[in-house]
C-alpha cells in the first residue's frame, strides 16, 4: 500500500518580518542608485548664472606752492615808506646796497597754492651772516606783527636799546644769533581741500639796522636766506612741529647780500 503522506511547512511571523526587511533596503539600494545617477548627470548641465565686477584706482594730492619774496627798504627815515630804491632783484635773490643805520630791509613772502590739498605754510629764515662789525645791530622781526620803523627808531633811543628791541613783536634774533627761525604757519586752501579760508598766503619778514650803529659798521656785509614751506593740512591739523618741518624739501627762495656802504 502506497503511502501517501503530505508534507506542510508552516511560516512563523519572524519570517515575514525578514522578507519585508530585505524588500526595504532593496528599494533603499535602488533609490540611492538612482540619486547617485542623477547627480552624476545633474553635475553636466550648466545652469543660468549671473555676476557684478568692480575696480577702484586713486590718484595722490598733489601740493604746488608757487610764488615770490619781494624786497623793499624804508626811504631814509620816514614812517614805513618802502621802496625799491638801491634794491637789485633777480628772480628771488636780492642785493640791497648803501643800507644806513635806521633802515628797515623787508622781505614780502607770498605764495598761492596750484595744488589739490590744503596745506600748512610759512617762511624759515636760515643762513644769517654779518661781518663782526655789523652783526650786533642787524635785529631781524617775522611774523603777522612787526614793529613799525617809527617803534624801532623809538627802542633804539631808549636807555637799553638791545633789551627795548628784543621786546618789541615778532623779534627773532639777530641775523647771526637766530640760527634757524620760522614764522608762525598758517593754512592755505587747495583746489580740491577747503580747508581754511585763506586761498593765498602772505608774511612779513624785517631787518632793521639799530640807528645806534658804529663807524665801525661802514662798508660790512650780511645776508640772510629765507624758504616758504609747506606740509599738507588734512589729516595733519595739529601745528606741524620741527620733526616735520625738517622732512621739507624746500630751496632757497631768497637770499640777499647788503651793504652797508
Amino acid at each position: 500500500m502506497e503511502d501517501t503522506t503530505t508534507f506542510t511547512t508552516s511560516t512563523g511571523p519572524n519570517d515575514d518580518g525578514r522578507r519585508k526587511n530585505r524588500r526595504r533596503k532593496g528599494i533603499f539600494g535602488l533609490l540611492a542608485g538612482v540619486l547617485a545617477a542623477l547627480l552624476l548627470v545633474g553635475a553636466g548641465f550648466a545652469f543660468f548664472s549671473d555676476s557684478i565686477t568692480g575696480s577702484t584706482a586713486g590718484t595722490a594730492g598733489t601740493l604746488d606752492i608757487s610764488g615770490s619774496m619781494n624786497t623793499t627798504r624804508t626811504d631814509g627815515l620816514t614812517t614805513d615808506n618802502f621802496v625799491t630804491d638801491n634794491v637789485t632783484q633777480t628772480g628771488n635773490t636780492s642785493t640791497v646796497a648803501n643800507v644806513n643805520p635806521g633802515d628797515v630791509i623787508r622781505i614780502d613772502p607770498t605764495a598761492t597754492n596750484a595744488g589739490t590739498k590744503s596745506a600748512w605754510i610759512r617762511t624759515e629764515l636760515t643762513g644769517g651772516t654779518a661781518d663782526s662789525s655789523i652783526a650786533p645791530y642787524l635785529y631781524v622781526y617775522s611774523g603777522s606783527s612787526v614793529p613799525t620803523q617809527a617803534d624801532l627808531l623809538a627802542a633804539s633811543a631808549n636807555s637799553n636799546p638791545a633789551s627795548a628791541l628784543q621786546g618789541l613783536p615778532g623779534y627773532a634774533g639777530t641775523v647771526t644769533s637766530l640760527n634757524t627761525s620760522a614764522t608762525t604757519p598758517q593754512v592755505i586752501t587747495g583746489s580740491v581741500e577747503q580747508d581754511g579760508t585763506s586761498t593765498s598766503y602772505s608774511d612779513n619778514v624785517e631787518i632793521y639796522f639799530d640807528s645806534n650803529a658804529p663807524d665801525a659798521a661802514q662798508n660790512a656785509n650780511f645776508s640772510l636766506n629765507a624758504a616758504m614751506q609747506a606740509i599738507q593740512y588734512r589729516n595733519n591739523t595739529a601745528v606741524p612741529g620741527d620733526a616735520q618741518w625738517n622732512t621739507v624739501e624746500s630751496g632757497t627762495i631768497s637770499s640777499g647780500t647788503w651793504s652797508s656802504n
